[in-house]
């Protein structure tokens, strides 16, 4: 993740917190022990596929099962769970949640608080990055959660639910103190065989690169100068084994880069040109290039051409194309890309003073 880095302006990003820990067990979820919650896929079914394990006859809802663990845990904490579901109204649409408090605990985990019931709809890769976000908001602040529900899904399904969750998990702050609930510390993905252990991986990194960009986008410009964004694309590359070149501002004049320097010429804050350059294991000249450019405009007031200030309130976001690209970049490695990656992030402020460019200028 991006480093707190030196202050800029008098300002300095506090330590962010950090996306939950994952780890693959064989074991059914009602046999993790020291996890404060279990987490239970629900299915909606085809008509065909229903039992008498299901809704009644002549409910007219939707047809709900429960996956892996959900036997086990009913035995164990005497509750029927497709009591409570029905209790409940549920539809098992992918992202719903019921919750069974558990405030004494489980007979054989002393530490468990809560059964959570997660809607998967039909299990599609969509239908589980939903489930996945969803878990993450019901568990905020909680410390290790034991789920299978990606056990109903095939390898992009995991993917797909280990990226919802870790996205959903998202938190930024500003403050000195860290946020009152934090992400879930840990995740347990139970059901899961140790094969699955590459698929896990490639999805922490998607998602890793994922919260980076979130993380890039909602700093604040009053840290976030073109200088900032450039120490972070370094610190990326250095973490990811990425070669990096950044041209400042006088590099950018004497090279040529008329188009950036013009647009940062009214900033206090100077532009910057990143370039960061992926290479695969093996490559040879025939390997191919693909070339990814994000727009790094750390606030963009409009210039003379002023944007309203409604139009500005989001404007410390023009630089996600840029944080995309860096992101992206860090995480090439761990996904296997098989080709070179070149990422270009013209980063600049398009601030308002006597400098600025005008209309009619270019």
């Amino acid at each position: 993740m991006p480093p707190t880095t030196a202050p800029t302006a008098g300002h300095t990003l506090p330590t962010q917190v950090t996306p939950p820990g994952f780890a693959l067990s064989d074991l059914g979820p009602h046999a993790i022990l020291g996890v404060d919650v279990v987490a239970l896929p629900v299915l909606q079914t085809d008509e065909d596929d229903r039992d008498a394990g299901e809704r009644r006859a002549d409910d007219p809802g939707p047809r709900l099962l429960l996956g892996p663990g959900a036997e086990e845990l009913s035995e164990l904490l005497g509750v029927d769970l497709i009591a409570l579901l029905e209790a409940e109204k549920a539809t098992g649409r992918a992202g719903e949640i019921t919750r069974l408090p558990v405030p004494l605990g489980g007979p054989d985990n002393a530490e468990l608080r809560s059964v959570l019931l997660v809607g998967t709809g039909k299990q599609s890769p969509t239908d589980l990055r939903r489930a996945g976000a969803a878990l993450a908001r019901a568990t905020k602040g909680r410390s290790a959660v034991a789920t299978s529900v990606p056990a109903v899904a095939d390898s992009a399904g995991l993917e797909a639910f280990v990226v919802g969750l870790m996205l959903g998990s998202f938190v930024f702050h500003w403050k000195s103190e860290p946020p009152a609930q934090g992400p879930v510390e840990r995740v347990v993905l139970t059901d899961l065989p140790d094969s699955e252990a590459h698929v896990l991986a490639r999805a922490i990194a998607v998602g890793g690169a994922g919260w980076r960009a979130r993380l890039l986008a909602t700093v604040p410009s009053n840290l976030k100068s073109p200088a900032w964004l450039a120490d972070q694309a370094v610190a990326a590359a250095e973490e990811a084994g990425l070669a990096v070149r950044v041209w400042d501002e006088r590099e950018l004049v004497a090279e040529g880069f008329g188009g950036i320097v013009g647009v940062g010429q009214a900033s206090a804050t100077p532009p910057r040109l990143i370039r960061l350059d992926y290479t695969p294991d093996g490559a040879s000249r025939r390997t191919p290039t693909v070339v990814l450019v994000g727009k790094g405009i750390t606030f963009d007031t409009g210039g003379l051409s002023i944007k309203p200030g409604e139009a500005m309130t989001t404007m410390k976001r023009d630089m996600t194309g840029g944080a995309v690209v860096i992101a992206t970049m860090a995480a090439l490695g761990a996904v296997g890309c098989p080709v070179r990656v070149v990422g270009l992030v013209p980063a600049a402020e398009n601030a308002v003073s006597g400098d600025s460019v005008r209309p009619g200028d270019v």
